[in-house]
């Protein structure tokens, strides 16, 4: 009982709320969605590499199988579709069936995984968990697995596929492929939900304005009747991915990285087993990392607009 006594201590004073303000577009929503949790025996059930109770749907499989089973299931459908795509007769099809066929299911797929997300960061909190980093959730691991195996086809697709291939985005998505595997099998915490779901939210309109710039181009080489009209398709998704990539990852992973996470961090590394403080300090150096990317990626894209004026 006195070990349990000390184990529990060094929760008195830790901050456990969530994200409590943030950027108009989404501010009330995910501000109101989280309260404080309270610090309690009950708490300990979520540990110990046991997974918790979660309130969102889950894979019966394992973190492995999801990883596996996501990955082949989207190269199959990579591969079907970039067939089909060949033996159109629209150029705006087939001149570039393997970055529209990477579009076609990026899209549908990125818009779910980050909907997963954003519901079980508005709904699945912890409160029982001594810690939301320490909290074992899982709808969380469902989730880090299935982006594991996206991440399984979305590197070697863009390598292969003219148009996809970019350096600061395939060691972006290698690495992502590693933290969201490690968080789904070693600590599938609350904060998966964020960093795997909600931050995907500029995924689906950032894919169809690239697409779109590959149709205009496509488009132009053909003169085709309806290059004014693809233009003006393009310019739209343009600015929608520009505010979609602000919101998320300009201003949200910054704000929360910084003024959440990293400090939840901090606190539950006191409270964590020899192997979770590992993955804590493993993810806390990549999250850093990551948030330079996104504000290097956010640079680039004010560069580009001041250049519109």
């Amino acid at each position: 009982m006195d070990s349990l006594q000390q184990r529990l201590q060094p929760l008195h004073g830790i901050n456990q709320r969530g994200l409590s303000s943030s950027p108009s577009s989404l501010g009330s929503s995910l501000g109101s969605s989280l309260g404080s949790s309270p610090a309690s025996l009950p708490a300990l059930g979520l540990r110990g590499g046991a997974v918790g109770p979660s309130t969102l749907l889950h894979s019966p499989l394992t973190p492995l199988t999801t990883t596996l089973t996501t990955g082949v299931t989207l190269i199959t459908l990579q591969i079907l579709l970039q067939s089909i795509l060949k033996r159109s007769n629209s150029p705006l099809l087939h001149k570039k069936p393997g970055y529209l066929a990477h579009t076609l299911i990026v899209v549908p797929l990125m818009a779910s995984v980050s909907l997963f997300g954003l519901q079980g960061y508005l709904k699945d909190f912890p409160k029982e968990a001594v810690s939301p980093v320490l909290s074992h959730l899982k709808g969380a691991s469902t989730l880090s697995a299935v982006l594991a195996g996206v991440m399984l086809w979305d590197v070697p697709t863009s390598y292969c596929v003219p148009g996809l291939r970019s350096f600061d985005i395939l060691l972006h998505h290698f690495l992502l492929f590693f933290i969201s595997f490690l968080a789904a099998n070693k600590l599938p915490s609350y904060w998966c939900y964020f960093y795997f779901g909600v931050v995907e939210l500029v995924s689906p309109p950032l894919s169809v304005y690239d697409q779109m710039e590959r149709e205009v181009e496509i488009a132009e080489e053909c003169k085709h009747s309806k290059l004014q009209k693809l233009k003006e398709i393009r310019d739209f998704w343009k600015v929608a991915a520009a505010l979609a990539f602000t919101v998320t990852r300009a201003v949200l992973f910054t704000f929360v990285t910084w003024f959440r996470f990293l400090p939840q961090c901090l606190s539950a590394l006191p409270l964590a087993t020899s192997v979770e403080a590992n993955v804590i300090k493993f993810m806390m150096f990549m999250v850093v990392g990551f948030s330079g990317l996104q504000l290097w990626w956010f640079s680039l894209l004010v560069r580009e607009a001041v250049k519109g004026f």
